[in-house]
């Protein structure tokens, strides 16, 4: 598939580029460098607008996207400017947003340097530059100072044994998109699962271990197989299965909140104990097989010590897979109002898609706003991240935008789907001066949101 069309500010972003088409000729070494005019830092009047953009004799370097900060991402408090000018230039001053910023000093390479305060208003900011005091600025350059972009590529093991090729795919993903990092939901029954030999039981921990080497999260999936609830003092359910109207003896396609509070608090604790058990951290993140939590699972994540859940999203997305059975009805009544928009909320103790009326939960909801590439072609994908920056400017507020993947069905044609949205993604990374958008784990997520 290929990638779709960028968003449309990427054409005033390349207007505004940060380098000049051509480097100034070296100085002639039998030539001296003239010094530098004394600095008289008494403020200045901010010079006239460039008439047509930069002078190309002069190559700036800055940055043109700053944070405005959040509990994740710190703010840009300043930002380093330099600017390499002809020679003969003597002084070179900033000014940022009609205030003097200053003189940039020049080293010994004879490069015009400064650090300079960066504004703490989100929105668009503009930095003059002027040299030997003139009274019109030989080049502008503009700076957005916006709120972060949450990139969250979430995992839902289904499986207790997913092919290995598709983990393949997975780690072929994480190539491609070098600061990607999974918030990965494990399945409790990738241990418990006696269908699944001890030996390649080894070789899913030693995989999962090397992902979270890499710097994934690993939380909890749950769907309630009885090859994991027979495991605990629970006893299995066969029924309410979200597509077996005579009910499914595996346990897999039951409600999980079909478990009472106290039962599923048991199955989470259970769950996380296996993780210790297999030498990983305790988990904090939980997402509801078939995404069916209510308001007793968020009793249940805060009784056994989680911090985030999420198994909201838009549930008119499945309904072309699932429309005809109960899961598809299901999901429609309980996440009824959870859009490609909505962002992180404690939900009400009395109302799941809303944090009114108060009290409201301590666990963080967090909805899985562009679902999982099973559901989702890229472009689709690309529209939910564009319905969430919907002009391609600065963020007033931190906004998280999520994607999945099963790993049992992550072959070459849903690697597509999400490397076509993560391109996407790519082209817009704070880490690159792109963009606003981050790649974050979940549960670093609930500090934001406290």
């Amino acid at each position: 598939m290929a990638p779709s069309p960028a968003i449309p500010f990427l054409l005033l972003a390349s207007a505004l580029a940060l380098g000049c088409a051509t480097p100034p000729a070296a100085t002639d070494a039998a030539t001296p460098a003239r010094d530098a005019a004394p600095v008289d830092a008494a403020p200045r009047t901010a010079p006239k607008e460039p008439a047509e953009g930069a002078d190309a004799a002069y190559q700036i370097t800055a940055r043109r996207w700053l944070m405005a900060g959040d509990a994740l991402t710190p703010r840009d408090t300043t930002f380093a400017v330099s600017v390499v000018a002809p020679t003969g230039v003597r002084t070179i001053r900033a000014w940022l947003d009609g205030v003097d910023a200053g003189p940039l000093t020049r080293d010994a390479s004879g490069t015009f340097r400064a650090t300079i305060a960066a504004p703490s208003a989100v929105g668009e900011h503009r930095v003059l530059f002027a040299a030997d005091d003139a009274s019109t600025a030989f080049a502008a350059r503009a700076v957005t100072v916006s709120a972060a972009l949450y990139a969250v590529v979430s995992v839902d093991w289904d499986s207790s044994n997913p092919p290995q090729a598709n983990l393949t795919w997975m780690e072929r993903l994480r190539t491609e998109h070098p600061r990607l990092r999974y918030s990965q939901f494990v399945g409790p029954y990738v241990f418990t699962d006696p269908a699944t030999t001890a030996a390649r039981k080894a070789e899913l921990v030693a995989w999962i271990t090397r992902q979270r080497a890499l710097g994934d999260e690993l939380g909890v999936h749950i769907h309630p197989r009885c090859s994991f609830v027979d495991t605990t003092s629970v006893r299995c359910k066969s029924t309410p299965s979200y597509s077996m109207p005579d009910g499914d003896p595996t346990g897999y396609t039951v409600n999980f909140s079909s478990y009472t509070a106290d039962e599923q608090a048991t199955l989470l604790r259970a769950a996380a104990e296996r993780m210790v058990q297999n030498g990983f951290a305790r988990p904090t993140s939980f997402r509801a097989g078939g995404w069916t939590a209510q308001l007793s699972t968020m009793e249940a994540l805060e009784r056994a010590g989680y911090l985030v859940e999420s198994s909201a999203f838009p549930p008119e997305n499945i309904q072309a897979s699932w429309g005809a059975y109960e899961l598809g009805r299901w999901n429609l009544r309980n996440w009824a109002g959870i859009t490609a928009t909505s962002q992180p909320y404690h939900p009400s103790r009395t109302h799941l898609v809303s944090a009114e009326p108060p009290p409201t939960s301590p666990v963080l909801e967090v909805p899985d706003n562009g679902c999982l590439v099973d559901y989702m072609l890229g472009s689709v994908m690309i529209r939910v991240l564009r319905d969430n920056w919907p002009d391609g400017g600065p963020l007033a507020r931190p906004t998280v935008y999520q994607v999945g993947l099963h790993p049992e069905s992550f072959a070459s044609g849903y690697h597509a789907r999400l490397h076509t949205a993560l391109t996407e993604v790519d082209r817009h990374l704070y880490a690159a001066d792109e963009g606003p958008i981050v790649y974050a784990r979940l549960t670093e997520l609930a500090p934001i949101w406290p």
